[in-house]
Order: C-alpha cells, then sequence, then structure tokens
C-alpha cells in the first residue's frame, strides 16, 4: 500500500495528455486513483465503468489532534491528495463508476474537477454521472472553481464532510442523486481545518447552482448542522 501523507503524491493512474479514456477496469489500493495532471490544455479525460476499490487516503481520520497545514499542492493534513478520480483539466467526463475509500482511513473527494489556474483561465464541462461512491471520503463529489459541472444520477454514502459540494464554480448541479448522510456524532475527521458538515455545501462566488427536488438527502443519526450550506459573499443565486 503506497500510502503517504506527505511528498510525492502516488497514485494508479497519472494523465497529462489530452483525449484520455480509462473504461472497464479495476484498481484497487492507491493513494490516488485517476489523476488528470494540473493543466489548461488537457482536454478530454473519460473514465467509465471502472471499479476503483479502496482509495487509502492522507488524513488522520477521526480522533485525532489539529495538525498545523500548509498550502497548495503539498498542504498536508488530508487535503492535498487522496481522490478516486481528479480532473484537473477540462471536458471531463466521469460515469458509471464504483470507487469507494477503505474502511477506517481519511481520503479527501471520490470523484473531483478543480481549475487550479482560478480565476482565469476558465476550465468548461465537467460530467460526473451514474456512480456510486462510498466511505470515508470527505466529499463524494466536487467541483472548484469550474463552469458547466453536471453531477446526476450518482449515489454517496459514508462521507464524513459533505456529500456533495460546489465552490467557486457556475452552472454546477445536478439532478436524480441520492445522497446518504450518516456521519456518527463526534466525528472529528478533517478538524485541521473547522469544516462545517452537512451533505450539501455552496461556498463562494457560486454562481447558478441548482439541486432540484429529484435530489435525494437521507440525514439519519449524524452530526449534520445544515441540510444545505450557502457560506461566502457573491454566491449568486442557488436554486433547489
Amino acid at each position: 500500500e503506497l500510502m503517504s501523507q506527505t511528498g510525492n503524491h502516488y497514485g494508479a493512474i497519472y494523465v497529462n495528455a489530452s483525449n484520455f479514456s480509462l473504461q472497464n477496469s479495476y484498481l484497487e489500493k492507491f493513494l490516488d486513483g485517476v489523476v488528470q495532471a494540473p493543466s489548461d490544455t488537457n482536454k478530454g479525460f473519460t473514465v467509465h465503468n471502472n471499479i476503483i476499490k479502496d482509495i487509502l487516503g492522507g488524513g488522520n481520520g477521526s480522533g485525532s489532534d489539529p495538525q498545523t497545514c500548509g498550502t497548495g499542492l503539498n498542504e498536508g493534513c488530508g487535503e492535498d491528495r487522496g481522490d478516486g478520480v481528479v480532473c484537473w483539466g477540462q471536458d471531463c467526463k466521469v460515469t458509471n463508476n464504483t470507487i469507494n475509500c477503505k474502511t477506517g482511513n481519511d481520503c479527501r473527494i471520490g470523484v473531483h474537477g478543480e481549475n487550479l489556474s482560478y480565476p482565469n483561465p476558465r476550465h468548461y464541462n465537467f460530467t460526473f454521472t451514474g456512480n456510486i461512491i462510498t466511505g470515508p471520503f470527505r466529499r463524494a463529489l466536487a467541483c472548484e472553481a469550474t463552469e458547466n459541472c453536471n453531477m446526476s444520477d450518482n449515489v454517496g454514502k459514508g462521507q464524513t464532510w459533505w456529500n456533495v459540494t460546489c465552490i467557486n464554480s457556475t452552472n454546477c448541479g445536478g439532478t436524480g442523486n441520492k445522497f446518504y448522510y450518516d456521519l456518527p456524532a463526534g466525528d472529528t475527521t478533517g478538524s485541521s481545518w473547522s469544516p462545517r458538515k452537512g451533505p450539501l455545501y455552496i461556498y463562494g462566488k457560486a454562481q447558478n447552482t441548482s439541486f432540484d427536488s429529484s435530489n435525494q438527502f437521507i440525514i439519519s443519526g449524524t452530526q449534520a448542522e445544515f441540510g444545505g450550506i450557502l457560506l461566502g459573499l457573491n454566491t449568486g443565486d442557488l436554486r433547489g
């Protein structure tokens, strides 16, 4: 098991190219699963119908003392590694995959799209549909600093911060998702960041964010603070 909380980011597949496709594959016990390299020019990234089992993550989990966190790609504290699939380019499709974080570990995000060049240039077109994401990821699905992010018909269960989040993104949302927010009371995963916890998290300069009534958020026996969280300035319009 190539698990490391600092230093190099070990993973199964790292892609620094355009027009990549991974289908019908099986990956198991990696720090990160499938990673598209940070780039303004990498376009075309498809991850379809794979099993990505037991992502290891790099966090300390619940019960650990808060840490001093750094910044950037080596900020540590579990927030710079530990994704099932991450797209740092654009024109990304992550569909019909089964992804889990290993039981007892502390992973970051199941399926993740982010523009590290925010606010310019902009990164467009992220489609995350039909995925089943389980276990102690801090989020099942996330789009950050993106434009046109569709997260629909997914299932998420077992997350420790939020099931789904849109941060500093435009046209972000989804339909037909089913999220189970079942975080036990007293769980302190990621306490270094003092997250406000709940199934849906909208933050920052989010514009045209929409999760309609076809989405199901099932909350049971948890420490969720809110069913949906809207924080930050210039959040634009939130519909749901």
